[in-house]
């Protein structure tokens, strides 16, 4: 199975290894079928909480010290913990002997009873009763909520050590209740999960760990358990306000002296064409190859002013370059009077199609019924003119791509790029929200004002304007101009 690290240094399934399925492109986990998801943040974090504290708050070591003794309690006191793991619902509904015997001894260690403080400042906390029994209510309560957002930082991942630290110490609960059985062969994986983190591989062990907790998670009664979690999450939200992050002093990059060189190349290209103009009839060769070729530098000239290249409207401006040239070259390629004139006729049928919408009603504020019209008519009565449905080559743009020689191309920026254009959520969320930095709040969004992007869509303009020149250089040599950024 094909992997490719990702963000943070996650393992991601390559494109190669996700799998058709109809309109769905399915990665490896979805084509086993049959999967129940559950989410470590929603459902588990808040349950192990406890253990998260610990980990925060003592060192390492000490901790699997305490996590040992206590699964050494669980294994010479299987009934007592039949359906229910060392989490905080189940240590609720545990007898309250059992609880003691378990819990006094540790909570009589002063490091202890400190790092788990912070849980008392919970009011719908299961067993509260029980834990006030053993750990003094926290006089600062400021502090104990600083502890309490470090511990669920530090366990937030599902991948990180701290996580996986607990996620060890539930698989180890159901082991301890000789619950789990392996095959023969299975056996050195097994004790490599047992010997975490003392084993010599850690990175090894540390997976095995992860994907063995997924899959004995339905042995425990997860009922009173999705009852707290929720209750956690709620109270953290009720309680605790919002934290935005600093906002970075954003670079607002400038392209003055490139917006000079657009506007030269431009008239450059005007010139270019009427040299090559040897009729005042249609050549829909001519006049389209120009017209995509100009109307690159178009967006280009808009998206260099005033940071537009930071914003979603530079973004937009790009998608549309992409989708000129993405036609340009195809066009090219094909190099075929009949396609030329298609893609022609294609442009002048949708404004005899917008016309006779906007005749039977108010026409929109960007545009007359008048300039319809007239565009409807560019070269023929419209009334000869038929309107085709549909893509005007028969063909989608990736397809184009593919017959144009572009689909590396079309790979690179289509996807992303098209977010911003069909108001998808990746590009919505960017746009308009940022994250929350508290924890207790599981790292939502939160709206914000309209922002400028750091990163700058001047440079791929820039790129898609001189692939364009490229090919207009192909098909009316020679045109030698080029932009260039500073």
């Amino acid at each position: 199975m094909a992997r490719k690290k990702g963000k943070g240094g996650m393992e991601v399934s390559s494109l190669a290894a996700h799998k058709q399925k109809g309109k769905l492109l399915q990665p490896p986990m979805n084509q086993m079928g049959g999967l129940q998801l559950s989410s470590w943040v929603n459902e588990v974090l808040p349950e192990m909480l406890w253990a998260a504290l610990m980990l925060n708050g003592l060192v390492r070591e000490e901790c699997f010290d305490k996590f040992r003794t206590l699964l050494d309690y669980v294994a010479n006191h299987p009934a007592a913990f039949e359906k229910k793991l060392l989490d905080l619902s189940g240590l609720a509904d545990i007898d309250q002997n059992t609880f003691d015997e378990m819990f006094k001894p540790l909570c009589g260690e002063e490091a202890v009873k400190q790092a788990l403080a912070p849980l008392m400042i919970l009011e719908t906390l299961p067993g509260r009763v029980r834990w006030s029994a053993l750990i003094e209510a926290p006089t600062n309560k400021d502090e104990a909520v600083s502890t309490l957002i470090d511990a669920v930082a530090l366990a937030y991942d599902h991948q990180s050590v701290a996580a996986t630290d607990c996620r060890w110490l539930r698989i180890m609960t159901e082991n301890a209740k000789a619950k789990l059985h392996f095959a023969e062969h299975l056996k050195e994986t097994f004790e490599s999960v047992v010997g975490y983190p003392d084993n010599e591989e850690p990175k090894l062990a540390a997976p095995r760990v992860r994907a063995l907790e997924m899959a004995t998670r339905a042995m425990a009664n997860t009922e009173s358990a999705s009852a707290w979690s929720s209750n956690f999450w709620k109270e953290c939200w009720e309680r605790w306000t919002c934290v935005l992050p600093v906002a970075k002093e954003l670079e607002f990059i400038v392209h003055k002296e490139l917006s000079d060189a657009v506007q030269k190349i431009y008239a450059e290209v005007v010139e270019h064409h009427f040299q090559h103009l040897g009729t005042t009839g249609v050549d829909a060769r001519q006049e389209s190859a120009f017209g995509l070729v100009l109307y690159v530098l178009h967006l280009t000239l808009l998206g260099v002013k005033s940071s537009v290249g930071q914003t979603i409207q530079g973004r937009l401006n790009l998608r549309s370059a992409v989708e000129a040239l993405i036609i340009l070259k195809f066009l090219s390629k094909k190099d075929d009077p009949t396609i030329w004139m298609q893609y022609r006729n294609y442009g002048t049928s949708q404004a005899k199609l917008a016309y006779l919408k906007y005749n039977e009603a108010d026409a929109p504020a960007f545009v007359t019924k008048e300039l319809l019209r007239d565009l409807a008519n560019t070269d023929v009565w419209m009334e000869f003119q038929d309107i085709k449905l549909g893509a005007w080559a028969d063909k989608n743009l990736r397809q184009m791509a593919i017959d144009g020689d572009t689909k590396e191309f079309y790979d690179k920026y289509y996807d992303a790029l098209s977010a911003y254009t069909h108001a998808n959520w990746s590009a919505v969320s960017q746009s308009t929200f940022a994250i929350c930095v508290n924890p207790l709040h599981r790292f939502h969004k939160v709206p914000v004002s309209p922002e400028f992007f750091a990163e700058d869509a001047v440079p791929d303009l820039v790129k898609v304007s001189n692939l364009a020149l490229d090919q207009l250089n192909t098909l009316y040599p020679a045109f030698k101009p080029r932009l260039k950024l500073a």
